[in-house]
């Protein structure tokens, strides 16, 4: 359940991205994804402790090639995910413009604790769980739940704010 929890993550960041910066490049057409990738990259080239190749002044000029470069940013930074934690849906969304906390604060929190104990059963060399089929059936039922008020989310940020950009 944790990998396909994970995957749903990952899958619907990307397509986000990809259906958003699609449409930029097709129509120069701006959302809240393009918007936060923007200033999700901005902030990520002024880090010192970025990992990420430092573009040069004319490229942020040109924002045809800034958001492409913020695209495979976030396409390399969901290939580095490794889980369904609070920060690991941050990290995935939070560059989109959605904070996933803020759409469904339950599921938010129940993925978060599924990730947590995913993680003390997958690190550790004694196992052992105390929950109950019922238990784990019903944290599994509200994340399932709760992932559709992300998809929704998901689906309003492709639709809502779009503005075609200015030609340069």
């Amino acid at each position: 359940a944790h990998a396909a929890f994970e995957e749903y993550l990952e899958s619907l960041s990307e397509a986000i991205v990809k259906v958003s910066v699609d449409r930029y490049n097709a129509g120069r057409t701006i959302n809240e994804c393009i918007m936060g990738l923007i200033v999700f990259e901005t902030i990520a080239q002024f880090d010192k402790q970025s990992s990420r190749k430092a573009i040069k002044s004319e490229v942020v000029k040109k924002l045809d090639q800034f958001v492409n470069v913020a695209r495979v940013n976030h396409s390399n930074h969901v290939s580095n995910n490794n889980g369904v934690k609070g920060k690991d849906q941050k990290a995935l969304f939070f560059p989109l413009g959605i904070d996933p906390e803020d759409v469904d604060a339950a599921t938010y929190a129940a993925l978060d604790a599924f990730g947590t104990k995913r993680g003390g059963i997958a690190h550790k060399f004694k196992t052992q769980t105390s929950d109950t089929r019922s238990s784990v059936l019903q944290v599994t039922e509200t994340i399932l739940n709760g992932l559709l008020n992300l998809d929704e989310q998901a689906c309003l940020v492709l639709s809502n704010h779009m503005v075609p950009a200015a030609r340069d």
